[in-house]
C-alpha cells in the first residue's frame, strides 16, 4: 500500500527514492505541478505546500482550471480467465460487466456510491459556505427575515411529474413539499456554480420542478466559477427566469475560484463582494416589495 499524504486539501503519493536518498512526492489529480522532495515527513509536507501554491498561482495568472477532469472511461486489460471469470460474475449478480468492475474499483478505492438523479449531494460542493456568507450578510439587516434553503434536503430527482408544472397539477410528495417551500417566499438569492457556461443540472431540475410559485418574485445571484467567475451561469438562468416571470435585479455577485477560494477548496471572499451583495440584496427587498400587489392579486 503507498503512503498517501494530504497537503491543502489535495493528495499526494509519498515514495522513496533511492538514489537521491529523499522522500518524493507526487501530487494527484491535479492538472500539473511539479514533483517535490525532502528528507522527513514534516520538511516533505512544508515542500509540498510550496509546490502547490506555485503550480495554483500559475493557473491563475495563466486562467487555466488545475485540476484533472476524468470522463469516466479507460480500458481495462485482465487476462482471458480472469475476463471469463468476470463475464460469468455478471450474469450470475445480474449485473452488466461495466457495473461489476465498478462494484469492484468503488470497493478498492472505498468510494461511495452517490444517490443516482440527485447530482445535488457533491461532496465537494462549494455552495454552502457561499451561502452561509450570503446569509451572514443578509442576517444584518433588518428590513426582510432570510432563510437559507438547500436543495440537497429535498432530495429532488430528475423532474418526474406527468403533467407541466405550469398546471399546478402537482402528484410526487418530494413536488408538493418543494412547493410549498417556495410559495412562502416573496424573494430569492441564488447561488450558483458554473458548468459548462450554465449552471448547475440540480438547480436548473429544481427550478424546473415548479412555475406559479416563483411567478411575480424577484431574485439576485451569486456565482461562483474560474475565468469568469460563474457570470455565464448567471446569464443561464436570466433566460429562464423570464420565463418564470420573476424579476431579476441587476446587481451581482460573482466570486472567483482563483481570487476569492484559498488553494480552490477555502472560501475567503475579497472584502469588495459584500459591498456588491449589500447592494443586490437592496434590489431583491425593494422589488420583491414593489410586486407584491401582483402576487396578491393572483
Amino acid at each position: 500500500m503507498r503512503n498517501i499524504l494530504e497537503i491543502d486539501g489535495v493528495k499526494a503519493v509519498v515514495s522513496f527514492d533511492p538514489e537521491l536518498n529523499l522522500l518524493r512526492g507526487e501530487f494527484l489529480g491535479l492538472a500539473g505541478g511539479a514533483d517535490f522532495y525532502a528528507a522527513s515527513v514534516s520538511a516533505l509536507k512544508a515542500e509540498g505546500k510550496k509546490s502547490l501554491k506555485v503550480f495554483l498561482d500559475v493557473c491563475r495568472e495563466k486562467g487555466i482550471a488545475p485540476y484533472r477532469s476524468f470522463s469516466g472511461r479507460f480500458n481495462v486489460r485482465l487476462k482471458p480467465e480472469t475476463h471469463e471469470a468476470a463475464v460469468l460474475a455478471a450474469a450470475a449478480a445480474d449485473k452488466s460487466l461495466n457495473d461489476l468492475v465498478e462494484d469492484a474499483i468503488a470497493k478498492v478505492a472505498q468510494v461511495s456510491e452517490a444517490p443516482k438523479l440527485q447530482p445535488v449531494t457533491r461532496p465537494a460542493r462549494k455552495a454552502p459556505d457561499v451561502a452561509r456568507w450570503v446569509m451572514d450578510v443578509a442576517g444584518t439587516r433588518g428590513d426582510a427575515a432570510f432563510e437559507l434553503v438547500d436543495i440537497a434536503d429535498f432530495k429532488l430527482p430528475l423532474l418526474d411529474e406527468p403533467v407541466p408544472p405550469s398546471m399546478g397539477q402537482y402528484s410526487k410528495p418530494h413536488t408538493k413539499a418543494w412547493a410549498a417551500k417556495i410559495e412562502q417566499y416573496d424573494g430569492f438569492v441564488f447561488v450558483t456554480p458554473e458548468y459548462n457556461h450554465g449552471t448547475s443540472g440540480a438547480l436548473k431540475n429544481a427550478i424546473d420542478y415548479l412555475y406559479r410559485e416563483w411567478n411575480n418574485k424577484a431574485a439576485g445571484f451569486v456565482s461562483y466559477g474560474t475565468t469568469a467567475s460563474g457570470a455565464r451561469a448567471v446569464e443561464h438562468l436570466r433566460l429562464v427566469m423570464g420565463e418564470l416571470q420573476v424579476a431579476d435585479v441587476r446587481a451581482q455577485v460573482a466570486l472567483s475560484l482563483f481570487d476569492d477560494f484559498e488553494g480552490f477548496t477555502t472560501f475567503q471572499p475579497r472584502p469588495q463582494h459584500e459591498e456588491r451583495l449589500t447592494t443586490m440584496l437592496d434590489q431583491v427587498v425593494a422589488w420583491s416589495r414593489a410586486l407584491q400587489q401582483l402576487r396578491v392579486a393572483a
